[in-house]
């Protein structure tokens, strides 16, 4: 339910006029490949599948170190920072967004932030993220409602994370230039690719005063 909310309310809500979203795909289970977000000179196929789209949701378990798949067989079960390094971006992604626990603490942020080469924000959770089956209670959910609805794309993650999540929960954004704080699809306006070694990171708790 949590990647069907996102899917239907982007597809169905805001894919029309100058919003223009369109469905690529959508793996769920079995068929939510690590492969598919794994750079290419590893065996990966991000470049066939994360890099040709501008929003990359995912929903799964996860932790500092990684995020996991259900099948083990395409190729492993588990997305690590070293899969990813210097690869997001180089093509048409822009934002990556996970609903899984903890990948964004502490210990990993940097190892995370390297996976950027072109893409604007890796959005998630410092802390463990609930998960909600009911469609208009997800993360998902809310995350594209507040896109359609015109709020810059960082934004909407914490307003879905005060919308969906248990008061306490932090989720982040980690920048790859303050300028994609800005990024704002319902008004066309995205910052430039970037490809350096520098990254920024912001964090907002649900339910208290705005991300800092």
């Amino acid at each position: 339910q949590e990647g069907w909310g996102l899917y239907k309310k982007l597809t169905d809500w805001c894919g029309w006029g100058s919003n223009n979203w369109r469905g690529r795909y959508r793996y769920g289970n079995t068929y939510a490949w690590e492969e598919d977000f794994k750079r290419s000179a590893l065996g990966g196929k991000e470049h066939i599948y994360l890099d040709t789209v501008d929003l990359q949701f995912y929903v799964g378990h996860g932790g500092p170190s990684s995020f996991t798949f259900c099948d083990t067989s395409h190729d492993d079960k588990w997305l690590t920072p070293n899969d990813c390094y210097r690869s997001w971006g180089d093509n048409d992604n822009e934002w990556v967004a996970l609903t899984s626990c903890k990948v964004l603490a502490d210990s990993h942020l940097a190892n995370w932030a390297r996976c950027m080469k072109g893409t604007h924000l890796i959005l998630g959770f410092k802390t463990n993220a609930a998960a909600d089956m009911s469609y208009s209670g997800t993360q998902g959910y809310w995350f594209a409602r507040y896109i359609c609805s015109g709020y810059k794309v960082a934004q909407a993650w914490y307003k879905a994370a005060d919308r969906s999540q248990p008061t306490g929960r932090v989720v982040r954004a980690l920048i790859n230039e303050l300028d994609c704080l800005n990024d704002r699809p319902s008004s066309g306006y995205v910052c430039s690719d970037s490809w350096d070694w520098d990254a920024w990171v912001q964090t907002h708790t649900a339910g208290s005063e705005p991300a800092r």
